[in-house]
C-alpha cells in the first residue's frame, strides 16, 4: 500500500497534490465497470482525464466541429469531491492501492 498525506483544498491543487496527481498519469486503473488509462490532469478544473480502453469510440471534431474520426472516449474526472473537498473515492482508492 502506497503511503500518501493528502492536503484538502477547495481552491487550488496544492504541490503535494500535483505530485500524487501526476504519478497517477499512465496508468491503467477501473472506473464505473471500464478499463482506462489516466492521460492527463486538468489542474485548472481540478480533474483527471481517462481514455476509456474498452468502451464505445466516440466521435472526434476538429477545431471547427467536424466530425472527423473515432477516438476512444474520454472522461474528465474531478479530483474532490465537492461538497466535502476530499478526495473523490475513485481517486483515494487508486493512490492506495499503488494504481
Amino acid at each position: 500500500m502506497t503511503e500518501y498525506t493528502y492536503v484538502s483544498t477547495r481552491h487550488a491543487m496544492n504541490e503535494t497534490d500535483m505530485t500524487l496527481f501526476q504519478a497517477l498519469v499512465g496508468c491503467r486503473v477501473r472506473y464505473r465497470g471500464y478499463d482506462c488509462q489516466v492521460v492527463d490532469i486538468l489542474e485548472s478544473e481540478q480533474a483527471l482525464v481517462l481514455r476509456c480502453e474498452n468502451g464505445q469510440r466516440a466521435i472526434q471534431g476538429d477545431q471547427f466541429g467536424t466530425a472527423t474520426r473515432r477516438v476512444q472516449a474520454s472522461l474528465t474526472l474531478p479530483c474532490y469531491d465537492p461538497e466535502s473537498g476530499e478526495l473523490t473515492a475513485a481517486v483515494r482508492d487508486w493512490l492506495q492501492s499503488g494504481y
